[in-house]
């Protein structure tokens, strides 16, 4: 009986526990980027074909990614950015 209610306990906290949401990039290019997720702006940088893993806040509803040289999107915490031929799509 223990190992079931530990084993459904582990189980509800996955299913209910969002993910934060990667910046991917795709280019061979390095790229400046700002996100503001609305607790202020974080800025960093990527390195073409490389991803910054859980770079988003996942419990935020809106977040604001500008890419320098690319353009802005607007997603959830939780998805993903990715930057492919100079254009950002949400996934």
């Amino acid at each position: 009986m223990k190992v079931i209610l530990t084993t459904t306990l582990a189980l509800l906290m996955t299913t209910t526990t969002g993910m934060a949401g990667s910046v991917i990039n795709k280019d061979s290019t390095s790229y400046d980027i700002a996100v503001n997720c609305g607790g202020g702006t974080s800025r960093t940088s990527i390195s073409g074909g490389t991803t910054k893993s859980g770079y988003l806040n996942s419990s935020a509803s809106k977040c604001e990614v500008e890419v320098k040289g690319v353009g802005e999107i607007e997603v959830s915490g939780s998805d993903d950015v990715v930057i492919k031929d100079g254009s950002l799509e949400k996934k």
